[in-house]
């Protein structure tokens, strides 16, 4: 399209040309969702890649891979993307800037009170046992390992305006999403590998410039405040039946545990209470939070083991790797919280070297077996293993006949979850869940 501006009789006059064939609402160069057409691609592919050569793609190759394994941002081409895309990041940025805004100045207190009003629905005879609303409800109220996510839900179930710029950002971020697949492949070319844990840390870049601060200390000061309006509900609360007293022992103290070391070994008495536990595992408590990325709402399990988050932090950043990468190629997904419902004992990873090494003993061919499986998976996958542990663990994830065999010796000596070496060039403390079914309960589903 041209647009020409011609001078008549003094006035300024805005004339508007198209081309033949042009069709109202249809472009050429993007689609409705606002991902590129193969035209498109090939046109700001030339025209953002900055005239790259092939030796120099070469190069920002070695350099976004490097970056890319440590979860770090390019700055180069962070720099590259903010000017290619600057009215895209710049309307991500100001519905960001607004949401915070909405959240700053009314979420807490309203947050609050909603959570207080569900949870006393939740309590009722009454209650319904899907409405997630109730669930996150309560969470919050009892202060359950509730996020961020669950405050902004349950905000925008009674908060249209909110509601409408946080789906807003949404999609707009989904945009952005595209355009940084884009930007890497003009970047780095093909053999660049794409980063969800690096467009996670752009993100927290734009965050950062957009408050002026990064996350962590904007969501500890709205935790605190809002801890402190939900202290406020509660106080407004009285002659309730449903009370919850807690009773101590003779000798206890602050932050230490009879039976577990603050590094999650047992001590001695532990030991003795959990003898059926092997000695050399940790243990996540019963009751404990464990967070998922699933394709469904029931989330069957499949090959005996399910593949978790312990902490917040973790579970963040599968939802970026996994999460987004299955929405933008259409399929849904589902942000689901667990609870245990008993004491699991998570076995270290190197454990699967030692049952390697007891098979190796008993059976001169199993290494060669080994061997033949690892590079069919690889072959596969186009994947490849960084080493001995990394290959066993893959072994699990991909379900090998060594895999399967594994799992059932690890359960047979007690163990109820493994420590994923795999999974922690992503995540700090990746767990895998064996036999999951009876050891977690479904406290909560989301739809991303």
């Amino acid at each position: 399209m041209d647009f020409v501006v011609v001078d008549r009789d003094n006035s300024d006059s805005l004339q508007h040309y198209g081309i033949l064939g042009m069709k109202w609402g249809i472009r050429r160069y993007q689609k409705t969702d606002g991902s590129l057409t193969p035209a498109g691609q090939k046109r700001y592919s030339d025209s953002n890649s900055g005239n790259y050569t092939d030796k120099q793609r070469k190069n920002n190759s070695r350099s976004y891979n490097k970056y890319r394994k440590k979860n770090e941002v390019d700055p180069e081409l962070y720099n590259t993307f903010t000017k290619n895309n600057e009215k895209l990041v710049s309307e991500y940025a100001d519905l960001e800037k607004k949401r915070l805004e909405l959240l700053r100045d009314r979420g807490p207190e309203a947050i609050a009170k909603r959570a207080t009003e569900k949870y006393q629905e939740e309590k009722s005879e009454s209650k319904d046992p899907f409405d997630k609303t109730e669930m996150i409800g309560e969470d919050i109220y009892s202060h359950d390992q509730w996020d961020m996510d669950d405050a902004e839900y349950l905000l925008g179930q009674s908060d249209k305006e909110f509601n409408q710029i946080a789906s807003k950002g949404i999609a707009k971020k989904r945009e952005l999403r595209e355009a940084w697949k884009n930007e890497v492949q003009n970047y780095a070319g093909d053999s660049a590998k794409d980063s969800f844990g690096m467009f996670y840390g752009v993100t927290e870049k734009i965050f950062r410039d957009t408050v002026g601060r990064d996350q962590t200390s904007y969501w500890d000061e709205f935790y605190e405040r809002t801890g402190k309006a939900l202290d406020d509900e509660r106080s407004k609360i009285k002659h309730s039946d449903d009370i919850l007293e807690h009773h101590g022992i003779l000798g206890m103290k602050w932050g230490i545990r009879r039976y577990q070391n603050p590094d999650g070994t047992l001590t001695a008495e532990g030991k003795e209470r959990y003898s059926n536990i092997p000695a050399d595992s940790r243990i996540i408590p019963k009751g404990t939070a464990i967070y998922r990325i699933a394709d469904s709402v029931s989330d069957p399990t499949y090959g005996r083991r399910k593949y978790v988050s312990l902490t917040k932090d973790d579970h963040q950043k599968w939802k970026s790797e996994i999460g987004d990468y299955n929405i933008s190629r259409g399929i849904r997904q589902y942000d689901i919280r667990y609870k245990t419902v008993e004491d699991i004992a998570v076995a270290p990873a190197t454990k699967l070297g030692e049952l390697f090494c007891e098979e190796l003993k008993k059976d001169s061919g199993f290494m060669q077996r080994a061997i033949d499986e690892t590079r069919a998976i690889e072959k596969r996958t186009g994947y490849k293993t960084s080493g001995f542990d990394d290959a066993l663990s893959y072994s699990l994830a991909m379900q090998t006949d060594m895999g399967k065999q594994f799992i059932e010796k690890l359960i047979g000596q007690g163990y109820g979850a493994i420590e994923d070496y795999h999974g922690r060039n992503v995540a700090k403390d990746p767990i895998i869940l064996l036999d999951p079914d009876n050891k977690i309960r479904k406290k909560a589903v989301r739809y991303l």
